[in-house]
């Protein structure tokens, strides 16, 4: 698992917290070990307790989750309790379940992850969807990514078309370098460009490519006044960065806007992943930034049925 790169307080109480379980009897067969740290995990209030005790003991057991259930009654050795007991140290730190387990599924692609670098949501799998409908009969697309992180996004759609080139772009170099061994380990490396920068509203960022057929951006959305209420595992391990975005949640959104404005030929999309709100606010700004020339199409909801997606179009 290496070092995983938490704040010193982090790894301190982490560290404490395994030192202090470590002197409780552990089951050694895998039904009764899985039962004990369910418990130990809700009664933290820990959420998805089952689902963290089963991914965790599967991946120590060096199994895929849904062949857990067969093997209920192998006995452990004392190195797989040990290792088990780590891991769920860190899940009861509020450590998130794919940094400890070091990757997680995304679409049909598995991505290697490490704090603090963004992890994606299975809701942003419809943003990939979305774009590769945007993509139908163009022939070998140029696509940007803004805020790429892991590179879930671009990853995914060269993973859907051997014929796509992706820009990806983030100011995290961490994230870039992520990204570039994820885009290794899927074989897609020859089609990504990685580019670490910050994109603001004069485009100051350098790219390859003077114009693109999308551009694609789960970019920071949420509220200030909302990044109180995140979860201790985003609040405690992930880069707040790619969360923040600003008073109205659209600092970022609005450079985004700028820069697609001049790398979108006419009739060329933008698609965003943005907070309930936005679809009301988003066009009400676009209407007093007449240069941009940029409109909102159609909203698109997640699986909770949230207003999520847009699609913006470039016109004359």
């Amino acid at each position: 698992m290496g070092t995983w790169g938490v704040g010193d307080g982090r790894l301190a109480r982490i560290e404490a917290m395994s030192s202090g379980a470590a002197t409780t009897t552990q089951p050694t067969k895998v039904k009764d070990a899985l039962h004990y740290w369910v418990e130990r995990l809700r009664g933290d209030d820990v959420p998805d307790a089952v689902l963290a005790a089963e991914y965790i003991i599967s991946y120590v057991l060096g199994l895929p989750r849904r062949r857990l259930d067969s093997e209920m009654s192998l006995v452990l050795s004392q190195e797989k309790v040990k290792e088990i007991e780590r891991l769920m140290t860190c899940r009861l730190a509020r450590m998130p379940l794919q940094y400890i387990l070091g990757e997680w599924d995304f679409r049909d692609i598995t991505l290697k992850l490490r704090p603090p670098v963004f992890i994606p949501r299975p809701e942003t799998e419809q943003l990939v969807d979305l774009a590769l409908e945007c993509l139908q009969g163009i022939h070998k697309p140029k696509v940007l990514e803004i805020g790429c992180g892991s590179g879930a996004i671009s990853l995914s759609l060269l993973h859907s078309r051997e014929d796509i080139e992706c820009v990806a772009v983030d100011q995290s170099r961490i994230a870039v370098n992520l990204a570039e061994e994820n885009a290794n380990d899927v074989g897609v490396l020859g089609r990504m460009t990685l580019v670490e920068g910050k994109v603001t509203s004069n485009a100051s960022v350098s790219l390859p490519h003077d114009t693109y057929d999308l551009v694609v951006s789960n970019p920071p959305y949420v509220l200030r006044k909302d990044l109180t209420n995140l979860q201790p595992e985003i609040m405690l391990y992930e880069d707040l960065r790619a969360l923040d975005g600003g008073p109205e949640g659209l600092d970022v959104i609005k450079s985004i806007f700028h820069l697609s404005h001049s790398l979108l030929p006419y009739n060329h999309y933008l698609l965003l992943e943005v907070d309930p709100c936005h679809p009301y606010l988003i066009p009400a700004w676009l209407e007093k930034q007449k240069k941009l020339k940029m409109a909102v199409i159609n909203v698109y909801q997640d699986l909770s049925q949230k207003d999520r997606f847009i699609k913006c179009v470039k016109y004359e």
